[in-house]
């Protein structure tokens, strides 16, 4: 694991693909309703995930809201406790066994400082114990060199020009990026293999 922006050799032989966690790997909205309607549910409903229209969830509430949604994304073990998004644990074992370089590259979230460990947490238990070798917490995912990067937000930006490409997971507060966009399901497996086929690089 590293706590800080890496670099990573594109020139490596097997091609190498950076996944984000929350919105890509763990079902963020899911895991973040389930919670809310146990604590607030009864006060204000949750929205509905396919009602998003925004990248952070807290600017799809009303504004007297807002703090009460940012205290259920800082509670301890949120993170930890978030289901995996449907297909998320076959891909990566399929892109594993096939070979790709996979890293996890994820952002934390400020005002929880149990959100590293908690995402650690997550990665153990789903993806296994090997994967913690592989993960990276950054601010600016534009640092971390690689040919593509899997990502939910349809505007990273950061200090530089990216090396990756970018493919969005599909989700209701991306819908207007014209940026590629998948699914985990056969015909998104497909797309990322030809994707990663354009740099002539075959995993060994």
């Amino acid at each position: 694991m590293s706590e800080y922006p890496i670099s990573i050799d594109p020139a490596y032989e097997e091609p190498i693909m950076l996944l984000d966690l929350d919105g890509v790997l763990a079902d963020f909205d899911t895991g973040f309703k389930a919670l809310w309607e146990a604590y607030k549910g009864n006060d204000i409903p949750a929205l509905e995930p396919a009602l998003r229209r925004h990248f952070r969830i807290v600017d799809d509430y009303p504004a007297h809201v807002q703090p009460e949604v940012e205290q259920v994304i800082q509670r301890s073990g949120f993170y930890a406790a978030l289901p995996p998004m449907p297909g998320a644990i076959e891909a990566v074992q399929h892109f594993t066994i096939e070979g790709y370089s996979l890293w996890i590259c994820s952002s934390l979230p400020s005002g929880n400082n149990q959100a590293a460990a908690d995402k650690l947490t997550w990665i153990r238990h789903h993806l296994g114990a090997s994967m913690l070798k592989r993960v990276i917490f950054t601010a600016d995912k534009t640092l971390i060199q690689a040919h593509l990067l899997i990502d939910d937000c349809p505007n990273v930006q950061g200090i530089r020009k990216p090396d990756w490409q970018q493919v969005l997971f599909n989700q209701p507060y991306n819908k207007l990026s014209s940026l590629p966009r998948i699914n985990w399901n056969e015909e998104g497996l497909a797309y990322i293999h030809s994707i990663l086929d354009q740099y002539h690089l075959r995993a060994l």
